[in-house]
């Protein structure tokens, strides 16, 4: 067995241009532990150069001039071995300059305006040719090859020098047009006689493929940030598998258990029976985002045993070779995945809150998913899942405000269903109250939100079953 030493420390050049050396700088070449932070390590290099610690204040640069924080781990710094740290006095005697009100204000730092405007040209771009071929399908998909040849002559007419803003609003207004072309050449072929329903699982599927096969398409053309390809994935796998729900709930004859009332316009009984197992599905994706993620190329050490020697490993240098770019595809991919998984979701959400349950049951699913969502996004690290789930978060209290004063047939909301929402409503709106508070919550109060977390995941179960029609199929056996 290959056994290997571990090394932690850092091999630098430490020069001195402080005080009285700045004219004549003193340079020292030491081994400093890569934990350890510039500022602890400074006087021992003082010592060991013959110099006295600097007495005023003072900063760490590379020759290149970039700053080098000290207060953190010098591993942590991009530091490499053999790198040269100038320690230079941040004193300044010169006087400060007397301006004008005219200089002033062409020196106020402002934010440039001048980023994101082809970015938001190309998506304005994109919806109006949205609303100008959504119901041609032959439109759609010129459309759809016209701009996938587009972005491909972006990319290679400036290569890395295109913004990734733009290629990312390229490669997502592409899958739009192909999933709305997908969902209208069903309907024109497949489409059922005098039904005026566009979403079906037939139409589901096809705009899933469609939009799989653009994925992939511009994956390998535009090549897209990696979350963003993963986003898309994951939608179109979620379309299929919403599809399949669909299909199955007219297998078994769930469709037909919850259509005692007016169904929405334009969307099967089929497809709003799924939605709320699709609504769980995506939930369940999102918690065990993590643990998928992990499993893409990700290494865990295990704990060293009892009285084994640190200072060496059995595992290979070539495990910790590129560990910093498969954490950085591990990240992108978990992102992607809860981005697509929550996209789909927030459509789950809506659909049921818009279907034929009674009022109450559906505002009562949408409400604890609320909950649980709002409860899963404080606790990520990163800031593009926590968005997706919190935007999911909120679309799915908008579902509930629509499942109060959208509701089918004659069936009326009660007051306490039109009380609960209002509630919710009014969380939301003194949320600068306790929106505060959550950064800072002691772990007796976080342990009790995740308890509240797991009781409205098991809530939410039965709810989606019953919204579904499950229960009812099942006493209809009887």
């Amino acid at each position: 067995m290959n056994r290997q030493a571990l090394t932690h420390s850092l091999r630098v050049t430490i020069r001195f241009a402080v005080g009285h050396t700045q004219d004549t700088p003193v340079d020292v070449d030491v081994a400093v532990p890569a934990g350890a932070r510039l500022a602890d390590v400074l006087p021992e290099v003082c010592d060991v150069a013959g110099i006295s610690p600097p007495v005023s204040p003072w900063e760490a640069r590379t020759p290149a001039g970039s700053l080098i924080p000290t207060a953190t781990p010098l591993a942590w710094s991009h530091v490499r071995p053999g790198s040269i740290i100038t320690i230079r006095d941040l004193s300044r005697d010169t006087e400060p300059l007397v301006t004008s009100d005219t200089e002033a204000l062409t020196q106020v730092r402002r934010a440039r305006g001048g980023t994101g405007y082809a970015a938001v040209a190309c998506a304005t771009g994109f919806f109006m040719i949205i609303l100008l071929l959504a119901a041609h399908p032959v439109g759609l998909t010129v459309a759809t090859v016209a701009c996938l040849a587009l972005g491909a002559g972006m990319r290679l007419t400036w290569k890395e020098a295109i913004h990734p803003t733009i290629i990312t609003t390229v490669s997502i207004g592409t899958s739009i047009l192909a999933f709305l072309a997908g969902l209208q050449w069903t309907f024109w072929f497949a489409g059922e006689p005098g039904s005026d329903s566009l979403l079906t699982p037939l139409g589901l599927v096809t705009a899933g493929g469609s939009l799989l096969l653009i994925t992939a398409v511009t994956h390998s053309t535009l090549r897209p940030p990696r979350t963003v390809t993963v986003a898309l994935l994951t939608v179109g796998v979620g379309m299929c598998a919403w599809a399949g729900l669909a299909g199955c709930a007219t297998t078994v004859g769930l469709a037909t258990a919850i259509t005692g009332n007016t169904p929405p316009p334009f969307i099967t009984p089929s497809i709003t029976a799924a939605a709320p197992l699709s609504a769980l599905i995506e939930l369940t994706v999102v918690i065990y985002g993590p643990l998928v993620a992990l499993r893409i190329g990700i290494t865990i050490p295990t704990v060293p045993s009892a009285g084994a020697d640190l200072a060496t490993t059995d595992v290979s240098a070539q495990v910790y070779a590129g560990a910093t770019r498969r954490a950085r595809r591990a990240t992108g991919v978990f992102d992607g995945i809860v981005t697509g998984a929550c996209l789909l979701g927030g459509g789950a959400s809506l659909v049921t809150a818009l279907g034929t349950q009674p009022a109450h049951f559906r505002l009562l699913f949408v409400t604890v998913l609320v909950a649980c969502l709002a409860m899963q996004a404080t606790r990520h690290a990163s800031a593009v899942g926590a968005w997706a789930v919190w935007l999911w978060s909120m679309s799915t209290a908008i579902s509930a405000a629509c499942a109060v004063f959208i509701y089918p047939g004659a069936t009326q909301p009660s007051p306490a269903t039109i009380g609960i929402a209002v509630a919710l409503a009014t969380v939301f709106v003194a949320s600068g109250l306790w929106a505060p508070r959550v950064a800072n919550m002691p772990p007796t109060t976080i342990a009790a939100l995740e308890k509240l977390e797991s009781a409205c995941v098991i809530i939410a179960l039965p709810l989606g079953l019953h919204l579904a029609g499950v229960f009812a199929a099942i006493r209809g056996l009887g």
